[in-house]
């Protein structure tokens, strides 16, 4: 069954300049469920672009991966320790994007859950940003 949420997203991006790092904060509705172990979240945002459709899948405490659908797609699969390559699509075109999580934690209770992951990016293997990503569910 899924369960109606408030969503909090906070993101920290660095772009390794120097300058201070960009933090933007999301909060929204969404909805959670659980099923055979395996933790999911949905959410939309709104932009000037468009809709995004976000699905969030804790796979274990340090596995979590990121699905975006909607005018930028890509897929940030952060598993502790392990380096993760995929495309990341604009309406300009496709980037090989590399992720590298140092930092994963999920805790799920009953009445929602708190995920962190701090990563670097890369595209086309030049180191780009050092990200961090927070995000709150609680139930509704």
């Amino acid at each position: 069954m899924k369960n109606r949420a408030l969503v909090t997203v906070v993101s920290g991006l660095d772009t390794l300049d120097g300058d201070r790092p960009d933090t933007v904060t999301l909060t929204t509705q969404g909805t959670f469920e659980e099923a055979d172990g395996v933790y999911k979240l949905f959410y939309s945002e709104q932009s000037e672009d468009g809709v995004t459709e976000t699905e969030v899948t804790v796979l274990s405490p340090t596995h979590i991966q990121v699905s975006r659908e909607g005018v930028n797609c890509f897929l940030l699969d952060a598993d502790l320790g392990k380096r993760y390559i995929g495309i990341y699509n604009t309406p300009y075109g496709e980037l090989d994007m590399g992720i590298y999580p140092s930092e994963v934690k999920a805790v799920i209770s009953d009445g929602g859950a708190s995920l962190h992951m701090k990563y670097t990016v890369d595209f086309n293997a030049q180191l780009a940003s050092e990200n961090t990503i927070d995000i709150t569910v609680k139930q509704i």
